[in-house]
């Protein structure tokens, strides 16, 4: 509520239960995100147009029967069928890639580990202010990606190892 209410203003509270409904659709949608690229670099398009054109149609039909019933329904009924569509598409780009659910849910196990340990500054220093401000906010940002950083610097070295590699790799490229 405060963030809505510092962001966007006192005219934007009415819009907090959508924003949380839709916050929960798009981490959902974040960590099957991985799915496209799969079945892009499988050569898997022409699944990928069907999947597409179907999951179009069942946000369409669910979207037109819930609009009646308001906008909490429709951005439930969005969040709802997001996360499904995403389980289904993750499901299905690891049956073509022959991974298991199992391998996929530890390849993702401590990438979240991390976030979740991002997460858990952010709050800590939420606590420290009443109300936060803008630059509050803007400070809770600063102190997760901060914290995210350092976490992967100290539990992920490989990852920073090809970053610097890459970065190197491209000005040397550029210089020579």
């Amino acid at each position: 509520e405060q963030f809505v209410l510092q962001v966007f203003g006192p005219e934007w509270m009415n819009m907090v239960l959508l924003i949380r409904i839709m916050a929960v659709s798009f981490l959902v949608q974040s960590t099957g995100s991985i799915a496209g690229a799969l079945m892009l670099a499988l050569g898997k398009t022409r699944a990928m147009l069907y999947f597409n054109l179907g999951g179009s149609l069942l946000y369409f039909s669910v979207l037109l029967v819930l609009i009646p019933y308001g906008l909490a329904a429709v951005a439930m009924g969005y969040a709802t069928t997001n996360a499904l569509l995403a389980i289904c598409y993750v499901a299905m780009a690891l049956y073509f890639a022959k991974i298991s659910f199992v391998d996929y849910l530890r390849a993702l196990y401590r990438p979240l580990a991390l976030a979740l340990g991002m997460c858990c500054v952010v709050i800590a220093v939420e606590f420290l202010y009443d109300e936060p401000t803008k630059w509050q906010f803007g400070s809770l940002v600063a102190s997760g990606a901060i914290t995210y950083a350092l976490l992967v610097f100290v539990f992920e070295k490989a990852a920073w190892r090809q970053v610097f590699e890459a970065l190197f790799k491209n000005s040397s490229d550029k210089g020579g």
